[in-house]
């Protein structure tokens, strides 16, 4: 189930697509989290705003990691050329954005499902 988690050309399967789902979404919650405070820190707002600094922060980083891992995803999986599967990458972006990496892992752990067959 979570096999290769770092070899972005490796075609998953169902259940290795949830693996990768799940790691992902551990290591973003974990990375936002560490940023997020460490922000919330140096910045030295304290009380309610700096929690709400370090949401934030937290927020642009889990967008940042969603961006990376789908352009490295295309282009490992040689889909870089499917209008499609950019729409796919784009829509993780905006589910990231409004709904947050739960809902922006989705589209990309089902990419990691596909590959072209050239």
């Amino acid at each position: 189930m979570f096999n290769k988690l770092i070899d972005f050309s490796y075609k998953r399967s169902g259940k290795e697509a949830l693996g990768f789902y799940l790691a992902y979404l551990l290591l973003s919650i974990l990375l936002g989290g560490l940023v997020g405070g460490v922000y919330g820190l140096v910045v030295g707002i304290k009380g309610p705003e700096g929690f709400q600094t370090g949401i934030r922060a937290g927020h642009v980083i889990s967008i940042l990691l969603i961006i990376m891992l789908s352009v490295v995803i295309l282009c490992k999986q040689k889909l870089s050329a499917h209008f499609v599967c950019w729409l796919l990458a784009l829509a993780a972006v905006a589910l990231t954005l409004f709904f947050g990496v739960i809902f922006g892992l989705i589209p990309l752990a089902f990419l990691t499902t596909r590959k072209n067959k050239s």
